[in-house]
């Protein structure tokens, strides 16, 4: 299970510019079954990308 502010790893495309490889942060957990997490990816400048719930 992930906890806020942990680091992930893209593995596979998703919705917009983020790829494979790409790095994101979990800023927040809806409490539903499963987890869905608001992951938030960054660019060089650290401005937002996007911001993307997962499970």
């Amino acid at each position: 299970m992930l906890k806020i502010n942990d680091v992930i790893k893209i593995k596979n495309n998703i919705q917009g510019d983020i790829k494979v490889g790409d790095i994101g942060t979990v800023v927040h957990i809806f409490d539903v079954t499963p987890p869905v997490y608001e992951i938030e990816f960054i660019d060089d400048q650290g401005r937002t990308l996007e911001m993307i719930p997962l499970k």
